[in-house]
């Protein structure tokens, strides 16, 4: 054999070594265990991801539509995969709308919360600040005991270019309420309040009432089954409507005792305790009887009951002059194009804030900063008990206040003043704001906006990316 096919030969031997070492190289990803939703609503896609890998693609997009469904409707969703490439085990967490390479490991799309062990909120929400999704946002996460960060990005007024601020206040709205049922909860705590006393014991105007039964066409207003309680005020299962027309145009112009004559006067929308019907005028009522039982004017109960024994030192209900530069400006969309943002009013307030006119309202009136909002739920959290060390609820009114006490025929899941959600419980408020408590993870968030109006479905991507997100997190010690 000559050298020259001696050489031929050997070059194909190679070629064909090659070849064979490269076919067995190919990747080797085997699917352990995958599933996909929220907590406690999830499905297995492991079959899903299995046909994908046989077909040859290892890139999985996170949706709906690629993974089979939506199992939780509503909710941020995420990908959780356990699998094994080329023998090694490997686990990861995707969140709806991302996706992730099984070859490689990475996730194209998302911000991690967490880089390096700190959290970064802010390099999440920046981006949906520069393409005016939102001009500015407040957004914080603590525990029990600390806050672990709070991002104020983008702009508390876009004219005159002020940055936003993590001190800023903003008007909560529905918020409120759930802060007045906690003041209704001290009374309860003291014995002077009881939950299910009719609320015509403290306020006679409320004796008698109607409502309009729209089955009996031939008489439809009927006296209720039973009274109006304190517990149907708190849980929007009173019948009571949501204001009244003497409530108008806005609805901090009225004293809270001259508010009660109409609501007293008005006909129930139902039977009190056999639906849900959302209610500021029956938050309203709450605050008139902690007035009535207390001595004190609303305002002042809070204050000095709530608020100083939780440092809630940036809540009031009536501005001053002087916290109006504090207060983020109100924004809607443009709809004629140009500037993405002009400025807002919430018709539910009274203009300018300052006016000493303007009255509390419990039902939606606060105004209050995130770190004042997450002492709150940090109390909540701590089953009744201040940062400070000092009790301001008992457990068991905590307890009642977190769990579901609207009754077996209502769907809605509200407690006292709170909707819960899953393994938490929290509310939000008109101007996308809300505050969130997990107890499971040990973990509060609020989060803070000024808006009258925006594109709804691209802040549903923001907010579904920063609940993903944080629902990534790690219980908290």
């Amino acid at each position: 054999m000559t050298a020259m096919r001696r050489c031929c030969l050997f070059l194909v031997a190679w070629a064909v070594f090659i070849a064979i070492g490269r076919a067995q190289a190919a990747p080797s990803v085997v699917i352990v265990k995958a599933t996909y939703g929220a907590p406690g609503q999830t499905v297995d896609v492991s079959g899903v991801l299995t046909k994908s890998i046989a077909a040859g693609k290892y890139v999985v997009n996170v949706n709906n539509d690629e993974l089979g469904g939506d199992p939780a409707p509503g909710i941020a969703k995420q990908l959780v995969v356990e699998y094994t490439l080329n023998g090694t085990s490997k686990k990861a967490t995707v969140y709806e709308e991302d996706s992730i390479n099984l070859l490689t490991g990475a996730i194209a799309g998302s911000v991690t919360l967490f880089s390096a062990g700190h959290i970064n909120q802010a390099a999440l929400l920046q981006p949906f600040v520069d393409d005016n999704t939102v001009p500015g946002v407040v957004a914080l996460i603590a525990t029990r005991n600390k806050v672990l960060d709070v991002a104020a990005v983008g702009w508390a007024d876009v004219d005159r270019k002020i940055p936003m601020h993590a001190d800023d206040l903003f008007w909560l709205a529905s918020l409120s309420k759930g802060i007045t049922a906690s003041a209704v909860m001290i009374l309860v705590d003291e014995g002077k309040v009881n939950l299910d006393d009719p609320v015509d014991k403290y306020l006679p105007e409320f004796e008698p009432q109607w409502y309009e039964d729209k089955q009996d066409t031939a008489a439809p207003l009927k006296h209720p089954t039973h009274k109006i309680t304190v517990r149907n005020l708190l849980t929007h299962t009173s019948g009571l409507l949501y204001n009244t027309p003497l409530e108008s145009p806005s609805l901090d112009m009225i004293p809270l005792k001259d508010r009660i004559p109409s609501y007293a006067a008005s006909t129930l929308q139902f039977d009190p305790g056999t639906k849900f019907g959302y209610s500021t005028a029956g938050i309203n009522t709450a605050g008139r009887i902690i007035e009535v039982v207390s001595g004190m004017p609303y305002e002042q109960f809070m204050q000095t009951r709530l608020f100083a024994p939780l440092g809630m030192t940036h809540s009031t209900f009536k501005p001053l002059t002087k916290d109006l530069p504090n207060i983020a400006q109100a924004y809607k969309a443009n709809p004629g194009g140009g500037a993405p943002w002009v400025t807002g009013q919430f018709v539910k307030l009274h203009y300018p804030l300052d006016d000493p006119a303007r009255q509390p309202v419990p039902g939606v009136g606060l105004f209050s900063s995130a770190s004042d909002i997450a002492k709150f739920c940090q109390m909540l959290l701590n089953n009744g008990v201040s940062g400070s060390g000092q009790r301001i609820l008992s457990e068991a009114a905590v307890k009642e206040m977190t769990t579901k006490q609207t009754p077996p025929v209502v769907k809605q899941n509200y407690g006292l003043g709170l909707e819960i959600y899953g393994t938490g419980f929290g509310h939000g408020g008109t101007g996308y704001s809300f505050m969130y408590v997990n107890p499971a993870k040990n973990i509060v968030t609020v989060f803070l906006e000024q808006m009258v109006s925006l594109d709804q479905p691209r802040w549903d991507k923001m907010r579904k990316g920063w609940n993903s997100a944080v629902a990534g997190m790690p219980p908290q010690h």
